[in-house]
Protein backbone atom coordinates (compact mmCIF):
# COMPACT_ATOMS: atom_id res chain seq x y z
CA UNK A 1 0.00 0.00 0.00
CA UNK A 2 1.25 3.65 -0.78
CA UNK A 3 2.87 5.41 2.20
CA UNK A 4 4.38 8.96 2.46
CA UNK A 5 7.69 9.42 0.90
CA UNK A 6 9.01 11.68 3.43
CA UNK A 7 12.19 12.82 1.67
CA UNK A 8 9.31 13.30 -1.40
CA UNK A 9 7.11 15.50 0.58
CA UNK A 10 9.99 17.58 2.14
CA UNK A 11 11.57 18.25 -1.28
CA UNK A 12 8.00 20.20 -1.95
CA UNK A 13 7.78 22.05 1.34
CA UNK A 14 10.13 20.72 4.52
CA UNK A 15 7.81 21.50 7.50
CA UNK A 16 4.66 19.83 5.78
CA UNK A 17 4.73 16.37 7.39
CA UNK A 18 5.28 18.13 10.78
CA UNK A 19 2.36 20.05 10.20
CA UNK A 20 -0.03 17.25 9.57
CA UNK A 21 1.40 15.30 12.13
CA UNK A 22 0.27 17.46 14.86
CA UNK A 23 -3.06 18.17 14.43
CA UNK A 24 -6.17 15.36 14.70
CA UNK A 25 -7.87 13.90 11.85
CA UNK A 26 -11.40 12.36 11.91
CA UNK A 27 -12.31 9.48 9.16
CA UNK A 28 -15.16 7.86 8.62
CA UNK A 29 -15.33 4.85 6.11
CA UNK A 30 -18.39 3.42 4.44
CA UNK A 31 -19.83 1.43 1.82
CA UNK A 32 -21.41 3.57 -0.96
CA UNK A 33 -23.94 2.81 -3.07
CA UNK A 34 -23.47 3.89 -6.47
CA UNK A 35 -25.23 1.98 -9.38
CA UNK A 36 -24.35 3.06 -13.31
CA UNK A 37 -27.68 4.90 -13.49
CA UNK A 38 -27.33 7.40 -10.68
CA UNK A 39 -23.39 7.40 -10.63
CA UNK A 40 -22.83 7.70 -14.13
CA UNK A 41 -24.65 11.04 -15.77
CA UNK A 42 -23.50 13.20 -18.15
CA UNK A 43 -23.94 17.40 -17.25
CA UNK A 44 -27.35 18.55 -18.46
CA UNK A 45 -26.73 19.57 -22.16
CA UNK A 46 -28.86 22.43 -21.49
CA UNK A 47 -26.94 24.08 -18.53
CA UNK A 48 -23.65 22.81 -20.88
CA UNK A 49 -24.70 24.99 -23.79
CA UNK A 50 -25.91 27.82 -21.56
CA UNK A 51 -21.99 28.44 -20.00
CA UNK A 52 -20.71 27.64 -23.02
CA UNK A 53 -21.75 30.78 -24.12
CA UNK A 54 -20.75 32.54 -21.20
CA UNK A 55 -18.14 35.11 -21.82
CA UNK A 56 -14.59 33.96 -21.49
CA UNK A 57 -15.93 30.25 -20.87
CA UNK A 58 -13.35 28.31 -21.13
CA UNK A 59 -12.76 24.23 -19.45
CA UNK A 60 -10.28 24.96 -16.49
CA UNK A 61 -7.21 22.94 -16.37
CA UNK A 62 -6.66 19.40 -14.84
CA UNK A 63 -2.79 19.44 -14.03
CA UNK A 64 -0.74 16.46 -13.58
CA UNK A 65 1.17 16.82 -9.66
CA UNK A 66 4.02 14.12 -10.32
CA UNK A 67 5.85 15.24 -7.50
CA UNK A 68 2.94 15.00 -5.14
CA UNK A 69 2.59 11.45 -6.59
CA UNK A 70 5.88 10.52 -5.47
CA UNK A 71 5.63 11.80 -2.46
CA UNK A 72 2.37 9.74 -1.39
CA UNK A 73 3.51 6.93 -3.33
CA UNK A 74 0.75 6.56 -6.30
CA UNK A 75 1.09 6.31 -9.93
CA UNK A 76 -0.81 9.73 -10.71
CA UNK A 77 -2.24 12.38 -9.41
CA UNK A 78 -4.21 15.30 -10.72
CA UNK A 79 -5.38 18.37 -9.53
CA UNK A 80 -8.60 20.39 -11.21
CA UNK A 81 -7.59 24.08 -10.81
CA UNK A 82 -10.67 26.07 -10.15
CA UNK A 83 -8.31 28.95 -9.52
CA UNK A 84 -10.16 30.50 -12.41
CA UNK A 85 -13.00 30.11 -14.06
CA UNK A 86 -15.16 33.03 -15.97
CA UNK A 87 -13.09 35.61 -14.41
CA UNK A 88 -13.53 34.61 -11.12
CA UNK A 89 -10.95 32.69 -8.45
CA UNK A 90 -13.52 29.74 -7.94
CA UNK A 91 -15.88 27.33 -9.43
CA UNK A 92 -19.35 28.99 -8.35
CA UNK A 93 -20.07 30.97 -11.63
CA UNK A 94 -20.64 27.25 -13.00
CA UNK A 95 -24.04 26.61 -10.59
CA UNK A 96 -24.74 30.65 -10.16
CA UNK A 97 -25.01 31.26 -13.89
CA UNK A 98 -27.53 27.94 -14.57
CA UNK A 99 -29.55 28.48 -11.45
CA UNK A 100 -29.65 32.06 -11.94
CA UNK A 101 -30.85 32.01 -15.13
CA UNK A 102 -33.71 29.08 -14.99
CA UNK A 103 -34.54 31.07 -12.14
CA UNK A 104 -34.99 34.29 -13.42
CA UNK A 105 -36.75 33.17 -16.56
CA UNK A 106 -38.96 30.90 -14.17
CA UNK A 107 -40.15 34.20 -12.55
CA UNK A 108 -40.65 36.24 -15.62
CA UNK A 109 -42.78 33.52 -16.89
CA UNK A 110 -40.47 33.25 -20.00
CA UNK A 111 -40.19 30.16 -21.94
CA UNK A 112 -36.49 28.67 -21.18
CA UNK A 113 -36.29 26.61 -24.59
CA UNK A 114 -36.22 29.95 -25.95
CA UNK A 115 -34.28 32.09 -23.61
CA UNK A 116 -31.10 30.15 -23.72
CA UNK A 117 -28.40 32.74 -23.56
CA UNK A 118 -27.27 35.58 -21.35
CA UNK A 119 -27.82 38.04 -24.19
CA UNK A 120 -31.55 36.69 -24.27
CA UNK A 121 -31.95 36.63 -20.80
CA UNK A 122 -30.52 40.40 -20.41
CA UNK A 123 -32.63 41.71 -22.79
CA UNK A 124 -35.57 40.27 -21.14
CA UNK A 125 -34.76 41.40 -17.81
CA UNK A 126 -34.57 44.68 -19.70
CA UNK A 127 -38.22 44.43 -20.69
CA UNK A 128 -39.57 42.93 -17.16
CA UNK A 129 -40.31 44.04 -13.81
CA UNK A 130 -37.86 45.16 -11.04
CA UNK A 131 -35.36 42.71 -10.09
CA UNK A 132 -32.56 42.00 -7.09
CA UNK A 133 -31.08 38.75 -6.42
CA UNK A 134 -30.23 37.76 -3.12
CA UNK A 135 -27.86 35.63 -1.66
CA UNK A 136 -26.16 34.41 1.37
CA UNK A 137 -22.94 33.78 0.89
CA UNK A 138 -18.97 32.81 2.74
CA UNK A 139 -17.32 34.36 0.27
CA UNK A 140 -17.36 32.99 -3.55
CA UNK A 141 -20.75 32.09 -4.48
CA UNK A 142 -21.98 35.64 -2.88
CA UNK A 143 -19.41 37.25 -5.67
CA UNK A 144 -20.37 34.85 -8.63
CA UNK A 145 -24.06 35.91 -7.98
CA UNK A 146 -23.22 39.74 -7.62
CA UNK A 147 -21.19 39.50 -11.20
CA UNK A 148 -24.54 37.25 -12.74
CA UNK A 149 -26.71 40.20 -12.06
CA UNK A 150 -24.14 42.67 -13.10
CA UNK A 151 -23.90 40.88 -16.34
CA UNK A 152 -27.77 40.66 -16.60
CA UNK A 153 -28.39 43.96 -15.34
CA UNK A 154 -30.19 43.70 -12.54
CA UNK A 155 -29.37 44.95 -9.08
CA UNK A 156 -27.87 41.80 -6.20
CA UNK A 157 -27.78 42.25 -2.38
CA UNK A 158 -25.59 39.64 -0.83
CA UNK A 159 -25.59 38.74 3.12
CA UNK A 160 -22.21 37.59 4.77
CA UNK A 161 -21.78 36.50 8.01
CA UNK A 162 -19.62 37.99 11.23
CA UNK A 163 -16.19 36.55 10.54
CA UNK A 164 -15.79 37.06 6.48
CA UNK A 165 -12.66 38.60 6.07
CA UNK A 166 -12.75 42.37 4.88
CA UNK A 167 -10.84 41.45 1.05
CA UNK A 168 -13.86 39.12 0.62
CA UNK A 169 -16.77 41.39 1.09
CA UNK A 170 -14.63 43.98 -0.90
CA UNK A 171 -14.75 41.92 -3.83
CA UNK A 172 -18.54 41.77 -3.88
CA UNK A 173 -19.17 45.23 -3.43
CA UNK A 174 -16.38 45.80 -6.25
CA UNK A 175 -19.00 43.53 -8.74
CA UNK A 176 -21.73 45.83 -8.12
CA UNK A 177 -24.10 44.50 -4.97
CA UNK A 178 -24.85 45.75 -1.41
CA UNK A 179 -23.79 43.89 1.11
CA UNK A 180 -25.23 43.24 4.65
CA UNK A 181 -22.96 42.14 6.86
CA UNK A 182 -24.93 40.36 10.24
CA UNK A 183 -24.14 39.19 13.55
CA UNK A 184 -23.96 35.74 12.94
CA UNK A 185 -22.32 32.61 10.95
CA UNK A 186 -22.92 31.44 7.22
CA UNK A 187 -26.12 29.26 8.70
CA UNK A 188 -27.60 32.50 10.10
CA UNK A 189 -26.65 34.54 6.84
CA UNK A 190 -28.64 31.87 5.00
CA UNK A 191 -31.53 32.03 7.50
CA UNK A 192 -31.61 36.44 7.08
CA UNK A 193 -31.22 36.06 2.93
CA UNK A 194 -34.34 33.71 3.22
CA UNK A 195 -36.18 36.24 5.45
CA UNK A 196 -34.86 39.13 3.11
CA UNK A 197 -36.34 37.50 0.37
CA UNK A 198 -40.04 36.75 1.90
CA UNK A 199 -40.12 40.66 2.76
CA UNK A 200 -39.20 42.11 -0.28
CA UNK A 201 -41.58 41.36 -3.79
CA UNK A 202 -39.22 41.86 -6.28
CA UNK A 203 -36.17 39.85 -4.18
CA UNK A 204 -35.08 36.58 -5.93
CA UNK A 205 -33.07 34.31 -3.92
CA UNK A 206 -30.18 32.98 -5.37
CA UNK A 207 -28.60 30.45 -2.84
CA UNK A 208 -26.60 27.07 -2.96
CA UNK A 209 -28.57 25.74 -0.10
CA UNK A 210 -32.02 24.80 0.92
CA UNK A 211 -33.99 26.44 3.47
CA UNK A 212 -37.98 26.66 2.25
CA UNK A 213 -38.12 29.43 -0.01
CA UNK A 214 -36.93 28.51 -3.70
CA UNK A 215 -36.09 25.08 -3.36
CA UNK A 216 -35.32 24.52 -6.88
CA UNK A 217 -32.72 26.35 -7.19
CA UNK A 218 -30.19 24.68 -5.29
CA UNK A 219 -30.88 21.70 -7.22
CA UNK A 220 -29.98 23.79 -10.70
CA UNK A 221 -26.88 25.21 -8.61
CA UNK A 222 -25.68 21.04 -8.77
CA UNK A 223 -26.74 20.70 -12.01
CA UNK A 224 -25.05 23.52 -13.19
CA UNK A 225 -21.04 22.24 -11.06
CA UNK A 226 -21.99 19.09 -13.09
CA UNK A 227 -19.85 20.68 -15.76
CA UNK A 228 -16.92 19.78 -13.78
CA UNK A 229 -17.05 16.47 -13.22
CA UNK A 230 -17.57 15.98 -17.21
CA UNK A 231 -14.72 18.01 -17.79
CA UNK A 232 -12.72 15.53 -15.19
CA UNK A 233 -13.95 12.64 -17.03
CA UNK A 234 -13.14 14.29 -21.02
CA UNK A 235 -9.61 14.75 -19.58
CA UNK A 236 -8.21 11.56 -17.96
CA UNK A 237 -7.74 8.36 -20.15
CA UNK A 238 -8.33 6.10 -17.58
CA UNK A 239 -10.68 5.54 -14.48
CA UNK A 240 -10.01 7.38 -11.10
CA UNK A 241 -9.73 5.23 -7.90
CA UNK A 242 -9.89 8.20 -5.83
CA UNK A 243 -11.67 11.68 -6.10
CA UNK A 244 -11.39 14.17 -3.34
CA UNK A 245 -14.17 16.56 -3.22
CA UNK A 246 -14.27 19.72 -0.67
CA UNK A 247 -17.78 19.78 1.10
CA UNK A 248 -19.57 22.74 2.16
CA UNK A 249 -23.61 22.84 2.06
CA UNK A 250 -22.99 19.71 -0.62
CA UNK A 251 -23.51 21.18 -3.83
CA UNK A 252 -20.61 20.19 -5.69
CA UNK A 253 -20.48 16.97 -3.90
CA UNK A 254 -23.86 15.95 -5.72
CA UNK A 255 -22.31 17.07 -8.82
CA UNK A 256 -19.91 15.06 -8.44
CA UNK A 257 -21.51 11.79 -7.56
CA UNK A 258 -23.85 12.49 -10.40
CA UNK A 259 -21.76 13.32 -13.04
CA UNK A 260 -18.48 11.04 -12.76
CA UNK A 261 -19.28 7.85 -15.27
CA UNK A 262 -17.98 5.28 -13.34
CA UNK A 263 -19.35 4.13 -9.93
CA UNK A 264 -15.92 1.87 -9.13
CA UNK A 265 -14.11 5.62 -8.54
CA UNK A 266 -14.47 6.02 -4.97
CA UNK A 267 -15.39 9.42 -3.81
CA UNK A 268 -14.27 11.32 -0.44
CA UNK A 269 -15.89 14.21 0.96
CA UNK A 270 -13.24 16.57 3.00
CA UNK A 271 -14.83 19.45 5.76
CA UNK A 272 -12.88 21.17 8.52
CA UNK A 273 -12.88 19.43 12.02
CA UNK A 274 -15.33 22.96 13.17
CA UNK A 275 -18.22 21.76 10.32
CA UNK A 276 -18.56 18.53 9.51
CA UNK A 277 -21.85 19.03 9.20
CA UNK A 278 -22.14 16.37 6.30
CA UNK A 279 -19.91 13.53 8.21
CA UNK A 280 -21.95 13.86 11.39
CA UNK A 281 -25.79 13.45 9.44
CA UNK A 282 -24.03 10.53 7.19
CA UNK A 283 -22.91 8.99 10.83
CA UNK A 284 -25.96 9.44 12.33
CA UNK A 285 -27.65 8.35 9.18
CA UNK A 286 -30.18 11.68 9.15
CA UNK A 287 -29.30 15.19 8.20
CA UNK A 288 -27.70 17.29 11.10
CA UNK A 289 -27.37 20.64 12.26
CA UNK A 290 -23.88 21.33 14.01
CA UNK A 291 -24.81 23.41 17.13
CA UNK A 292 -22.27 26.42 18.22
CA UNK A 293 -19.35 27.88 16.04
CA UNK A 294 -18.64 26.32 12.97
CA UNK A 295 -16.16 28.93 11.52
CA UNK A 296 -12.93 27.61 10.19
CA UNK A 297 -10.04 29.05 7.92
CA UNK A 298 -11.62 26.94 4.58
CA UNK A 299 -14.34 29.71 5.10
CA UNK A 300 -16.07 28.05 1.71
CA UNK A 301 -16.57 24.77 3.60
CA UNK A 302 -17.50 26.22 7.32
CA UNK A 303 -21.09 25.50 6.60
CA UNK A 304 -23.24 23.91 9.91
CA UNK A 305 -26.02 21.98 7.70
CA UNK A 306 -26.32 20.44 4.64
CA UNK A 307 -28.54 21.41 1.73
CA UNK A 308 -31.65 19.53 1.66
CA UNK A 309 -31.24 19.26 -2.38
CA UNK A 310 -27.27 17.83 -2.03
CA UNK A 311 -28.14 15.14 1.17
CA UNK A 312 -30.08 12.18 -0.99
CA UNK A 313 -27.86 12.30 -3.82
CA UNK A 314 -24.15 12.58 -1.29
CA UNK A 315 -25.03 10.50 1.39
CA UNK A 316 -24.92 6.70 -0.44
CA UNK A 317 -21.98 8.16 -2.48
CA UNK A 318 -19.67 8.77 -0.63
CA UNK A 319 -16.92 5.88 0.41
CA UNK A 320 -15.32 8.12 2.87
CA UNK A 321 -15.39 11.12 4.87
CA UNK A 322 -11.78 13.69 6.34
CA UNK A 323 -12.57 16.52 8.83
CA UNK A 324 -9.75 18.24 8.38
CA UNK A 325 -7.86 21.35 10.83
CA UNK A 326 -6.48 24.72 9.64
CA UNK A 327 -3.36 23.81 10.04
CA UNK A 328 -3.12 20.47 6.74
CA UNK A 329 -5.40 22.97 5.09
CA UNK A 330 -2.67 25.37 5.21
CA UNK A 331 -0.08 22.63 4.74
CA UNK A 332 -1.92 22.01 1.66
CA UNK A 333 -1.68 26.10 0.50
CA UNK A 334 2.29 25.19 0.70
CA UNK A 335 2.47 22.30 -1.27
CA UNK A 336 -0.20 23.79 -4.04
CA UNK A 337 2.32 26.72 -4.34
CA UNK A 338 5.22 24.55 -4.70
CA UNK A 339 3.23 22.53 -7.64
CA UNK A 340 2.67 26.65 -9.00
CA UNK A 341 -0.78 26.33 -7.98
CA UNK A 342 -1.52 29.60 -5.85
CA UNK A 343 -4.60 27.81 -4.21
CA UNK A 344 -6.91 29.16 -1.26
CA UNK A 345 -8.02 27.39 1.88
CA UNK A 346 -10.56 24.94 0.15
CA UNK A 347 -7.92 24.03 -1.93
CA UNK A 348 -5.38 23.40 0.48
CA UNK A 349 -7.77 21.05 2.20
CA UNK A 350 -8.44 18.59 -0.12
CA UNK A 351 -4.48 18.46 -0.36
CA UNK A 352 -3.63 18.38 2.80
CA UNK A 353 -6.59 15.84 3.76
CA UNK A 354 -4.71 13.66 1.25
CA UNK A 355 -1.45 14.06 2.85
CA UNK A 356 -2.24 13.82 6.77
CA UNK A 357 -5.04 10.28 5.30
CA UNK A 358 -2.56 8.17 3.90
CA UNK A 359 0.17 9.30 6.21
CA UNK A 360 -2.00 8.33 9.33
CA UNK A 361 -4.25 5.21 8.13
CA UNK A 362 -2.51 4.63 4.75
CA UNK A 363 -5.09 1.30 3.82
CA UNK A 364 -8.27 3.34 4.83
CA UNK A 365 -8.43 4.91 0.87
CA UNK A 366 -7.65 1.63 -0.83
CA UNK A 367 -4.83 3.41 -2.54
CA UNK A 368 -1.90 0.96 -4.87
CA UNK A 369 0.94 2.14 -6.38
CA UNK A 370 -0.93 2.21 -9.35
CA UNK A 371 -3.61 4.64 -8.51
CA UNK A 372 -4.64 7.82 -10.14
CA UNK A 373 -6.05 10.30 -7.82
CA UNK A 374 -8.12 13.64 -8.47
CA UNK A 375 -8.08 16.33 -6.24
CA UNK A 376 -10.72 18.89 -6.77
CA UNK A 377 -9.37 22.66 -5.68
CA UNK A 378 -11.58 25.03 -5.65
CA UNK A 379 -11.18 28.28 -5.45
CA UNK A 380 -7.68 30.43 -6.09
CA UNK A 381 -6.35 33.58 -3.94
CA UNK A 382 -9.36 35.12 -2.42
CA UNK A 383 -7.99 37.15 0.11
CA UNK A 384 -4.02 38.12 -1.47
CA UNK A 385 -2.59 39.53 2.37
CA UNK A 386 -4.58 36.39 4.01
CA UNK A 387 -2.95 34.28 1.66
CA UNK A 388 0.65 36.32 2.15
CA UNK A 389 -0.03 35.48 5.60
CA UNK A 390 -0.67 31.74 5.29
CA UNK A 391 2.15 30.71 2.61
CA UNK A 392 4.12 33.74 1.09
CA UNK A 393 3.83 35.35 -1.93
CA UNK A 394 1.39 33.85 -4.66
CA UNK A 395 2.27 31.67 -7.41
CA UNK A 396 1.47 31.50 -10.75
CA UNK A 397 -0.12 28.43 -12.08
CA UNK A 398 1.52 26.27 -14.37
CA UNK A 399 0.73 25.83 -18.03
Amino acid sequence: MPRIDPAALRALDPDTLDRLRAEELRLLLRSPVRDPPAGGQAAPAPARAFQRGLPGFAPTPLRDAPELARALGVARVSIKDESSRLGLPAFKMLGVAWAGHRAVVARLGLDPERVTSVEALAAAVADGPPLRLVAPTDGNHGRAVARFARTIGVAAHVVVPAAMRPARITAIAEEGASVEQIDGNYDDAVAHAAETVRRGPHDLLISDTTNGVEDAVAGWVIEGYETIGAEIDEALDERPELVLVPIGVGGLAAAIARSLPDPRTRLVGVEPLEAASTMASVAAGRLLMLPGDTDSMMAGLSCGTPSEAAWPIVAPAYAAHLAIGDAAARAGMRVLRELGIAGGECSGGVVGALLQAVDRAPAALGLTAGSTVVLIATEGVTDADGYDALVGPAGVARD
